[in-house]
């Protein structure tokens, strides 16, 4: 028998996809799936034929796609991943939208010494906020991997982020970056999300599928039944309450998010300079700096976090930071678990005072000080450059600073030396330092807050707390 009559007998081989059940999609078939048997190949046709339509949501089938550009697309995208999330690859994405998830994905970036495609970067423009919600993503390559620009929120639930140049995660001034670990829906059937409010029994929001993951936002709350409740977030966009105890979710095991580096020289994990970042249960390891916090971050906080085998400084805060430690272990650094160093301080003269005054204001929200303040130095012709923090009065001029490094160190583990700097102001409570290991001060104060200890404790589960 010839080759070309086995192959007629063999027949020609069926392509087969990945089965999605597309029964709640409510406006048709192909225009929400892209990849597999949809007749669109990239995110852009699919998304261009999303538009306009009441159903957001694209299930995406395993594959290797373009650019996702979320730059001004409408309002509630919906980006899913059907199968394994390091099989369904973006190279790179742009988000500048006021609601969007991607949940299942994998997206990568490209760089090198000297040019740099971040996997992601989140930026706000014409006013409209970047609030993408990452779920179960990882990310990867590029110089800086994500890039948060100010104003843009982005939210990252049980994410990976792998660096293998400089950064991790590099916030701009005024990015509000959040880090958190998701529960999974155990449930066999879909979970009913409620309105938020006190009584819990408000009208419905929607349903979360099974196996979908939830971040979790406030501690359970017991109705007369015995079931408890707790307010979720789903879907980037959707804040509500759920029944845990119905939705099977396992309160001792969250899934938590990493940001790792290669162990190369110079990799910093999380860069933030005068942003406000929230990093909650997640691991950072493998580089030579884990977190670095320059020029004030007001409102940034590490909690129930690690940061581990890290060949510099674990969390160095700089420039004037403030940043708040709570309940995170700081294990293997080479240099400093935590290092503290000289603030910012500017000038000492009424003029610069008062400006420092209304900057702190500003940081705080503090609206209505800021004014007065900045009416102030209205009537005393002070002209100010915020940009640059000088200030100038007819021949006279100055500058002011980010003030002095602030942390708040509460309830963490350290198996590493601590350092706080000169004219650095940092508060410590309950925290523990494991032998020979020892906190290095700088500083004119006595140091207080730190118990020490010969063994490592054993980590903690988180317990589930039932109100009376």
């Amino acid at each position: 028998m010839g080759d070309s009559d086995a192959e007629e007998e063999m027949g020609e081989e069926e392509e087969t996809f990945q089965e999605i059940d597309t029964s709640g999609m409510d406006d048709g078939d192909k225009s929400w799936l892209l990849g597999g048997p949809s007749s669109f190949t990239t995110p852009d046709e699919a998304l261009e034929a999303i538009a306009g339509s009441s159903n957001k949501t694209l299930l995406v089938y395993e594959g290797t796609y373009g650019h996702l550009n979320l730059t001004k697309r409408e309002d509630g995208l919906r980006i899913i991943g059907m199968g394994d999330r390091d099989k369904i690859i973006f190279t790179g994405c742009t988000s500048c939208v006021p609601q969007a998830t991607i949940t299942t994905a994998t997206i990568t970036g490209r760089g090198d010494a000297q040019t740099s495609e971040p996997a992601l970067k989140a930026f706000c423009e014409d006013g409209v906020s970047s609030k993408l919600t990452l779920t179960n993503c990882v990310l990867s390559g590029g110089r800086n991997v994500v890039e948060v620009q100010a104003y843009a929120r982005p939210t990252f639930i049980t994410c990976e982020v792998q660096t293998t140049l400089a950064t991790g995660v590099y916030c701009y001034p005024f990015a509000k970056p959040t880090f958190r670990a998701g529960f999974s829906i155990a449930s066999a059937a879909p979970v009913t999300l409620l309105k938020p409010a006190p009584d819990l029994k408000n009208k419905a929001l929607g349903t979360i599928p099974a196996g979908e993951i939830v971040a979790m936002l406030s501690k359970p709350e017991a109705d007369e039944e015995g079931n408890q409740w707790a307010q979720v977030t789903h879907g980037g966009a959707v804040t509500g309450w759920i029944n845990i105890t119905a939705a099977g979710v396992d309160m001792w095991g969250a899934q938590r998010g990493a940001i790792t580096g290669n162990g190369r020289r110079g990799q910093t994990a999380v860069f933030f300079d005068n942003a406000a970042a929230t990093i909650l249960d997640t691991d950072i390891s493998n580089v030579e700096t884990g977190v670095y916090a320059t020029d004030r971050c007001i409102g940034s906080v590490i909690e129930d976090s690690t940061v581990q085998d890290v060949s510099g400084t674990g969390i160095l805060l700089d420039g004037g930071s403030r940043v708040a430690l709570r309940r995170c272990r700081v294990k293997n650094c080479k240099h400093y678990g935590v290092s503290t160093t000289n603030g910012d301080q500017g000038g000492d003269d009424e003029v610069t005072a008062l400006c420092q005054r209304r900057e702190n204001a500003l940081a705080a929200d503090e609206t209505s000080a800021a004014e007065k303040l900045g009416k102030q130095l209205e009537e005393m012709e002070v002209t100010l450059d915020d940009a640059a923090r000088k200030w100038t009065m007819a021949n006279q001029s100055g500058r002011w600073g980010a003030g002095a490094t602030k942390g708040i160190l509460r309830e963490n583990i350290f198996v590493s030396n601590v350092r706080l700097g000169e004219n650095t102001s940092t508060s410590l409570f309950e925290n523990v330092i494991v032998k020979p290991y020892e906190v290095v001060s700088k500083t004119s104060f006595a140091v207080n807050g730190v118990t020490v200890v010969d063994e490592e404790p054993k980590p903690k589960q988180k317990k589930v707390e039932e109100e009376e």
